[in-house]
């Protein structure tokens, strides 16, 4: 069921987005029509009525792009249920693929903290669940995109799709290790004992941006720079927890770029080791830590235009 979800979780990202959705929309639609409305009464040539409809052209499609990013988990949820073309999967199991797709967008707490019931139901989809958030958010190498498509299109992609696609060509892949360390003898009663065991797992993202001009902190609420780390070969991204920020005035264009760009990582991550370190000490045998390691693999190697993206993204 796992792997149907993976396979169907973004399915309704291939609709065609539906006027009535802008038709009957009070909110950005609104401000998009009386901008469009001033523009045209400003208009005194062509040029200028040219331009005020390519501008809303590219508002518009801004508009239905958000509208079917932002519900897509939702419809694609949906769809799974209702599609004819999956009548061929058992009710119940499309009814479980559908909750496991769905959950791929809800807040980390709508996951994480939600009472465990795999020790009162005969299936549990919770870890299901992890398991494809965390598919999702890694699926982040070079091998997404096109450079060729990208360099051709750049012009007419919306800031946020350009700096994806642009961050995509960036990021050259990742590893995931967890190493175990034993508590020393005369510190714990048993091998087995609780806490007796440490978990250190380290997941190591590889980059080709070696960009470390300084920036002013952006205050990140879930990872926080470890500045004893940082070096022209990388760094490390330590976890926060609850209620902190990070205050380092080591803030660089590269640390702001991976934060900006993996928000949602690594918020699963600082949620994902709160959750596990929530579970009672009397049933767990180790304490888990998780690090990010950014590492620079090469130089920096992108146009002037791709450059200037990065930059009005994580400077807006």
């Amino acid at each position: 069921m796992l792997f149907v979800a993976c396979y169907l979780h973004d399915i309704s990202m291939v609709r065609i987005a539906s006027e009535n959705d802008f038709l009957l929309d009070k909110g950005d639609s609104e401000k998009i029509t009386t901008e469009l409305d001033v523009k045209w009464s400003a208009s005194r040539t062509t040029s200028d009525t040219k331009k005020a409809i390519v501008e809303t052209y590219k508002a518009v499609d801004n508009f239905f792009e958000q509208k079917i990013r932002s519900k897509h988990a939702k419809d694609s949820a949906e769809e799974i249920r209702k599609r004819k073309e999956l009548d061929f999967l058992d009710a119940s199991v499309r009814e479980c693929v559908a909750e496991i797709a769905e959950s791929h967008m809800m807040d980390t707490k709508d996951i994480y903290f939600v009472k465990g019931d795999a020790k009162s139901r005969l299936i549990s989809y919770k870890f299901d669940k992890i398991l494809l958030r965390f598919a999702d958010l890694l699926d982040m190498s070079e091998h997404r995109v096109s450079k060729p498509i990208l360099n051709h299109n750049i012009d007419n992609m919306s800031l946020v799709s350009a700096f994806h696609w642009v961050s995509h060509l960036l990021t050259e892949g990742y590893t995931l290790l967890s190493e175990y360390d034993i508590a020393p003898s005369s510190t714990r009663s048993s091998n087995l004992s609780p806490g007796s065991i440490t978990e250190t797992v380290t997941l190591s993202i590889f980059v080709n941006l070696s960009q470390f001009s300084k920036m002013d902190s952006k205050k990140c609420d879930c990872g926080k720079l470890s500045e004893e780390t940082l070096s022209s070969e990388g760094f490390i991204i330590e976890l926060l927890g609850d209620r902190e920020v990070c205050n380092s005035d080591k803030c660089n264009f590269l640390c702001r770029w991976f934060n900006d760009k993996n928000y949602y990582l690594v918020k699963e991550m600082q949620a994902l080791e709160a959750y596990l370190d929530r579970i009672p000490v009397k049933e767990r045998f180790y304490n888990t830590k998780i690090v990010i390691k950014v590492i620079v693999k090469n130089p920096t190697h992108i146009s002037d235009e791709q450059f200037d993206v990065l930059k009005r993204k994580i400077s807006g």
